[in-house]
């Protein structure tokens, strides 16, 4: 399988993060889309030197937030075949000492034997769809599609759509309880016809682990880190330099929890979609 190692190595990297205290996850990417503003307030003058605020943000902490520890299952062969028969790869068969791969007409796929998800990449000698996708909603309910016709659960609150010019990447993100859920959310990549590239699904349980106290998100507001200078001129980008037009309380995963953080998004210079993960828990 060309591609087998980039499921792993998805969920190894959140592992390598549970390994450090690491209090703030950020990205940028590339295009020039705008994030929807949350909050329907106006501008704040709050400001740490560095960002910008559209929107207000709650002085108030959240209370307590139950965190979660990941339930991760060991696959056996039967299992695995059943999601290979449901993917329609159920051709020819190898095994190794982490995984389950199959490939057929239709693709690949590789079930993980301990970490609770299968990957499915698409062969596209096999691609039917010739019509090239409209909008990111027509990518959105593409993939939905394929969920539905393999008999996958894809259960979301909200969709994540990046669209490079050839390739659509979704992350549908699910809920516990009454909050998001970003920790594994089920990622599917198109091309610019609305054929499957790829497909990381993840099947885990989570069991419930404590209540944790939580900051506010104006103080996790504070906690943004200095933004790297995004014009290649060297160090850091003149001010302001990132305006925030949306942050929400949702789940992220972090020192083997499944735990709060407060999720801030918006515009970075150049017109990069800028994103940051603050962490709001907090334990004794």
């Amino acid at each position: 399988m060309s591609h087998t190692p980039r499921l792993t190595k998805r969920i190894l990297t959140l592992f390598a993060a549970a390994l450090f205290a690491v209090e703030a996850i950020c990205v940028f990417s590339g295009g020039d889309g705008t994030a929807l503003a949350a909050f329907a307030y106006g501008p704040t003058e709050l400001t740490n030197g560095v960002y910008r605020l559209s929107i207000a943000t709650e002085k108030q902490p959240r209370g307590e937030i139950m965190s979660y520890v990941p339930r991760f299952s060991p696959v056996d062969r039967r299992t695995a075949d059943s999601y290979a028969a449901m993917f329609g790869v159920s051709g020819a068969f190898s095994e190794t000492g982490d995984a389950y791969e199959y490939t057929g007409p239709a693709g690949s796929l590789e079930v993980e034997k301990w970490l609770s998800a299968a990957r499915y990449e698409g062969n596209p000698d096999a691609f039917t769809r010739d019509t090239p996708l409209a909008s990111d909603e027509d990518a959105v309910s593409a993939a939905v599609a394929f969920a539905k016709s393999k008999r996958l659960r894809l259960s979301y609150e909200e969709t994540k759509v990046k669209f490079d010019g050839s390739v659509y990447e979704i992350s549908f993100i699910d809920r516990i309880g009454n909050l998001k859920n970003y920790a594994f959310p089920t990622d599917i990549t198109l091309d610019s016809h609305g054929n499957v590239l790829s497909m990381d699904y993840f099947f885990i349980q989570y069991d419930k682990l404590k209540p944790c106290a939580t900051i506010s998100m104006a103080d996790a507001f504070l906690c943004l880190p200095p933004v790297p200078d995004l014009t290649g001129a060297g160090g850091t980008a003149p001010l302001p330099s990132v305006l925030i037009d949306r942050a929400q309380l949702v789940y992220y995963y972090e020192n083997s929890i499944v735990q709060p953080a407060y999720l801030f998004e918006g515009q970075a210079a150049g017109g990069k979609a800028y994103e940051c993960f603050i962490k709001a828990a907090k334990y004794d």
